[in-house]
């Protein structure tokens, strides 16, 4: 074990090990690695949430700004909490920051998924690519032409997040695919019909949520569920606030 001093919160580093045993025991795994990593082989858990600490982008790597909100509304703060990513660098700085938010339970996992992968551990892939679905990710400047083409733009966030403001889009809909609860997020259990009694399963959706992680997984949903022509946004609707394209907010609050 290992610790680093970050603005006064403690970090305590566990290896692939002791996080496997941890696991085992209850504990959440949160991956902070991007939604394309994550795509293509993750840490087994049956806790597992996958918010990204960092995007890509053409500039090089850039901050969520939004992953401690995100996290608190997926998690409590007594909630026992393992951090991993690619190769433990930024795990780090996401434990430290979770630590100075608050959490009190949190710990790093040291040589992240690569050290999992290595000691032979259990992978597994999203719903995505285990149901057969082949989820299409568009870009935020893709979404921007779809939508002006004609596409439906599927908003999955909470009704909350979508009230703070949306994608700009004539052809709009909120169905939420998770709720927040006290235990955490949990999926919305009528989400395929919800968005059936709505839409039909030849329309043209594109599928967006706040970082690209729960409208993956919708899209596979919907793939899975028999809709032909689905595409997932990539980067969500921080993505496309970066960008300086149209947000809108609901008439409730106009």
């Amino acid at each position: 074990m290992g610790s680093l001093e970050s603005s006064g919160a403690e970090v305590v580093t566990v290896d692939v090990h002791a996080t496997k045993n941890l696991i085992n025991s209850g504990h959440k795994y949160l991956d902070v690695r991007t939604v394309e990593e994550y795509q293509k082989g993750h840490v087994g858990a049956d806790k597992i949430l996958n918010i990204p600490y960092m995007f890509n982008t053409p500039a090089g790597r850039v901050k969520n700004p939004q992953f401690l909100s995100e996290v608190s509304s997926a998690c409590n703060k007594e909630d026992q909490l393992i951090v991993g990513c690619q190769s433990g660098v930024r795990s780090l700085s996401a434990t430290a920051d979770l630590l100075s938010a608050g959490f009190k339970h949190v710990s790093n996992m040291g040589g992240g998924y690569l050290a999992w992968v290595e000691n032979g551990f259990l992978v597994q892939k999203p719903d995505a690519e285990l149901s057969g679905a082949e989820v299409v990710t568009v870009d935020v400047h893709a979404t921007k032409d779809l939508i002006n083409s004609g596409h439906k733009y599927l908003d999955v966030r909470t009704v909350e997040e979508y009230k703070k403001g949306h994608v700009g889009a004539d052809k709009i809909l909120n169905i939420p695919y998770m709720f927040n609860t006290p235990e955490g997020r949990v999926k919305n259990p009528q989400f395929l019909s919800e968005v059936s009694s709505v839409c039909n399963k030849e329309d043209q959706l594109i599928v967006g949520c706040q970082s690209g992680v729960r409208s993956l997984s919708a899209t596979a949903d919907l793939l899975s569920a028999g809709f032909k022509h689905v595409s997932n946004m990539g980067g969500g609707y921080l993505a496309w606030v970066e960008n300086g394209f149209l947000v809108q907010k609901p008439h409730a609050e106009l």
